[in-house]
Formats: C-alpha cells, structure tokens, sequence
C-alpha cells in the first residue's frame, strides 16, 4: 500500500514570519559579535522581503507592525547592541564589508546612539540654563523683597556663575568659581556637595570626598537631603547614571520627600525616559500636596504639563534610514 509523504509548503510569508521571529529571540540573546551580525544579516532579509510580498497585495499588516516594533526595541536597546559587537570599530568593519542599503538603519546604530546621546546632553544644557535664568531672576526679586548679607550675595553671584559654567559643558571653568564661594560662605551644605561632584569630575576624589564629607555633617547625617543635593550637582554633570543612583536612594530613604521624586523626575526625563520621568513628576505633586506645600505642588504640575506637551508634540520613534 502506498503511503503519501506530504510537505509542508512554505510560502514567503511564513519565512517573512520566520525571520521576525528569529529577530525579536536574536534581539533578547546576544552574545557577541557573531550573534549581532546574524540578527543584522536576517534584518537586512526582512527589509527586502517585506516589500516584496507586500507588492503582490498581500495583507501583512500583522507582520508590519512585528516589524515596527521589532525596530523600536533595537533603538531601545542600541547600548546593547553596540556592547554585543565588542567596539565600535567592529561593527565599523562588517558595515564597510556588507556594504549595506540605506534603508538598513541598523548598520549605523553607532551614529544614532550618538547623536541621541548629544540630544539628551543639549535637553540637559537647555533644561540647567532655564532653571539658572529662573534663579536668577528669583534672586532678583528675593533680595529686593530679602536683603542678605555681602558675603552670602557674593557666594550666589558666584555659584550662579559655575553653574552657568557647567550648563556651558565648561567644567574646569566651575571649579576655580566654586573654591570661591564655598571661601565666602563655607558652612552651604549644598554648595559644598556641588563642590565635591565638580572635584570629583575634575579626578580630585579626596577633595570630592571631604566635601561631600563635611557637608553631611553639616545636614546632620539626614542622608536623603544630602542624596538629592548630590543628584542634582550630578544632573549639572550629565552624569545622568549617577545622578539616578542618588535620587533613587533618596526615594528610598525618604518616601515622603516630594523635592526627592521631583528631581528623580528630572533625572529620569534627561534620560529620556519620559513615562518615568511622568510618573515621578505625578508622585512629587502628590506627596507636596499632602504635606501642604504649594510651591512645590505647582512646580511639579508645572513639570507634569510641560513634559505632557512635550510627548504630544513629538514626532512618531519610527526609525528612518
């Protein structure tokens, strides 16, 4: 009795949905550079194949949108991938070699990682001039409504002009300003933990921790004010990695702290990560109404509308080639 074998036909679209699948696994589980140039290499296929099939009048809106998100999860993950590829200069020599379309994207993750990361170092500049140009003009008001002494008016002229410095990118410019003021007014927790980051920045760790060092024991040993202060001076640092560290642990010392959640709000929002960054905004709104403090209530809602705008506005993540 004859038996009939039957086979299975593939068509383009199962290997369409074949090398997504393989993709979005590849994607999760890289190892290095061989498994980072095959996810490439079977990207390149699905770039080609998918307007291919899509010309028959086939219906692939399903496989579209894989292929959307599957694009929106390298860019999310584009320090992963680099690290995959084990430098940049490999992933520099497979491009030249494969020579790839102009629609493969992928194949200059580097410059895009680049560039994002000069965008969110230019939202952090711009974010530090506003904030400085709003203390200055509060300053103005403060010491019409507040007259303070010479010493303390000349120690904030002086840290205005660090920071001014630091929004410039001009480091070492802030450091010599900064040894200034902390000679005037030497007893400013918060001038000092500024002082220490800069330091610190500037590679002077023992003068970064003996900062650091007195200004804890200027607030007492109350740590979740001294975490958010030096936060903030990180944040001014673009060191937006250790500026999250700190606002994090401040958080976690002190739940109730509403400034703590609006700085990680800042922290979160220079990273780009603007759902986070929303949330944080939302809480600190939350904890400095219910501890009846209407400057810091506005401030955050404030920040809560103005990041709002700013998602509404933006244009879609699509990758372009």
């Amino acid at each position: 009795m004859a038996v009939a074998l039957q086979t299975e036909r593939v068509t383009p679209a199962d290997e369409l949905r074949h090398l997504l699948a393989r993709c979005e696994d590849g994607l999760i589980n890289l190892t290095g550079p061989a498994s980072a140039a095959e996810l490439f290499d079977a990207l390149d296929q699905i770039a080609e194949l998918l307007p291919q099939i899509e010309a028959t009048g086939a219906d692939l809106r399903a496989e579209r949108a894989r292929w959307q998100g599957l694009q929106e999860r390298l860019l999310a993950r584009g320090q992963q991938i680099l690290r995959a590829w084990q430098g940049q200069q490999r992933l520099v020599d497979a491009r030249q070699a494969r020579g790839p379309a102009a629609e493969c994207w992928w194949w200059w993750i580097d410059q895009r990682m680049a560039e994002r990361r000069r965008s969110k170092r230019r939202q952090v500049a711009a974010m530090l001039a506003a904030g400085i140009l709003l203390l200055a003009l509060l300053s103005l008001v403060i010491a019409r409504l507040f007259p303070t002494d010479p010493a303390t008016r000349a120690a904030y002229r002086l840290r205005l002009a660090a920071e001014s410095a630091l929004a410039g990118g001009d480091v070492a410019g802030s450091w010599p300003l900064l040894q200034q003021a902390i000679q005037t007014v030497p007893d400013d927790p918060s001038l000092l933990i500024l002082y220490g980051a800069v330091a610190d920045a500037q590679g002077d760790a023992i003068a970064a921790e003996q900062a650091w060092q007195q200004a804890r024991e200027l607030l007492q040993g109350a740590e979740a004010p001294f975490r958010v202060e030096r936060g903030l001076a990180f944040l001014r640092l673009q060191q937006i990695e250790r500026a999250l560290a700190d606002l994090h642990a401040a958080t976690e010392l002190d739940p109730a702290s509403a400034r703590a959640q609006l700085a990680l709000g800042g922290a979160y929002e220079a990273a780009g990560r603007l759902q986070e960054a929303l949330a944080a905004y939302e809480q600190a709104a939350m904890l400095a109404e219910a501890a009846n403090n209407a400057e810091l209530t506005a401030t955050a809602r404030v920040q809560m509308a103005t990041l709002m705008q700013r998602m509404q506005m933006a244009p879609p993540t699509t990758p372009q080639p």
